[in-house]
């Protein structure tokens, strides 16, 4: 869409209105001549449009011959401003030279951002990219950046995979981080197994160690299952790596909440577009439309999507916010376009059957089930029981749980020094 409205800016375009009887014969016939007309508003035997410059000699022999009234309106685009402006040479010299400079600018490095980081810091990443040579005035095409999300892994403990992409003139350092498995105890080391969670043991397996459980027996977390202190026959005492399995059985309740009756956003007219232009981290509003109250960030790359509310007339608007890069006969330009739509909405009241909301807390369940076997938590029974309470549907579900809990932790020894 951008790009027919910069052709039209590019050619030309003249607003016209016509008056008169045959209005349909007028525009069948620019039709026929393959004419282009847009923008187009009827009142009566009053037509107002738009077409492009170069063909408004072509409209005005029609208006004539079907004997109906021209008018021009107003002209805009490149033509006017070249007209304007063409013999000032320093503006055009002024263009030039910022457009050069545009598509200069494109070949450097100027902004670094780290993405998909939790526990290391964005100022770990940078620092660690810039002793690799990215940092902000680089030139793109100096930088191996295959060689230097490798060394970004090497040199950050804490990250399994990074890869660098470079976008326009933001290099995008993206990363994932790398899950550190618990410390394990060397074999040599002395230790217990311990409960990790409550539970009655349905499974055991003592391998090493001094079994102090039995299957059937309520463990409460940390209580010891199998020692790695024993006594020999002399009455010394030996300590060992106890190794032990260890499965318990427990109840985990459940409840899910069904509104019978919620309110929801139901679009009730048409869509506002408003467009910003980004330069690195500044930004020229394009046009004027945006609901007031509508504030985004401007930073490059952003998808945002949400509702707000006016300042005007508390109106609620559904909203989303893209960013475009552009390029200038293929090449990418340091600047972007922001695209902010706003939909108006309305809250509509919703209300669901019983079995609707049922349907809907089971699917909440089995999502439940699913994460608890992400974390090797197996259901091996469920009880489920619904009501209706104050205006919602409620589930109860008690699900039996089967869970391996047993944990090695180190033998702390101390030593103490006997006083003469």
């Amino acid at each position: 869409m951008w790009l027919i409205r910069f052709l039209r800016f590019w050619r030309g375009t003249i607003e016209f209105q016509i008056e008169g009887k045959y209005l349909e014969r007028f525009l069948n016939l620019a039709a026929r001549a393959r004419i282009p007309i847009w923008d187009g508003k009827r009142e009566d035997t009053v037509f107002t449009g738009k077409t492009l410059i170069r063909k408004e000699a072509q409209l005005r022999e029609i208006a004539e011959k079907v004997q109906i009234q021209w008018q021009e309106k107003s002209r805009f685009g490149a033509p006017k401003l070249r007209l304007r402006y063409g013999k000032r040479v320093g503006i055009v010299a002024g263009a030039a030279v910022l457009a050069f400079l545009l598509l200069f600018s494109e070949q450097f490095v100027w902004k670094i951002k780290v993405l998909g980081n939790e526990e290391v810091t964005d100022q770990q990443v940078i620092e660690t990219a810039e002793q690799l040579g990215l940092k902000p005035g680089v030139l793109k095409n100096r930088l191996d950046v295959i060689r230097i999300a490798d060394q970004i892994t090497v040199q950050l403990e804490q990250v399994s995979w990074a890869a660098v992409n470079l976008l326009g003139t933001v290099a995008e350092i993206e990363i994932v981080e790398r899950v550190m498995p618990p410390e394990l105890l060397d074999e040599e080391s002395p230790c217990n197994v311990v409960a990790g969670r409550a539970g009655q043991i349905v499974e055991l397996e003592v391998y090493d160690g001094d079994r102090q459980v039995k299957i059937g027996d309520v463990v409460h977390q940390g209580q010891l299952i199998a020692s790695g202190i024993l006594e020999d026959k002399n009455g010394r005492t030996i300590l060992m790596h106890a190794r032990a399995r260890a499965v318990v059985e427990y109840t985990q309740e459940e409840s899910i909440e069904i509104p019978l009756s919620s309110k929801e956003l139901v679009v009730t007219g048409n869509h506002q577009n408003s467009y910003r232009l980004l330069f690195g981290d500044f930004s020229i509003p394009l046009s004027l439309g945006k609901p007031s109250g509508s504030q985004f960030s401007s930073k490059k790359g952003l998808v945002e999507t949400g509702v707000f509310q006016s300042n005007e007339a508390g109106e609620q608007y559904f909203y989303w916010v893209r960013n475009k890069a552009l390029t200038l006969f293929g090449v990418p330009l340091p600047v972007s376009l922001q695209i902010q739509q706003y939909i108006p909405v309305q809250e509509t009241e919703l209300s669901l059957t019983e079995a609707q909301a049922k349907k809907s807390a089971l699917l909440k369940l089995e999502e439940i089930q699913r994460r608890m076997e992400n974390q090797d938590i197996m259901v091996v029974k469920r009880e489920l029981q619904a009501s209706v309470r104050k205006n919602s549907y409620v589930l109860q579900a008690s699900l039996l749980c089967q869970e391996e809990v047993a944990q090695e932790t180190e033998i702390q020894m101390e030593l103490s020094e006997e006083k003469p």
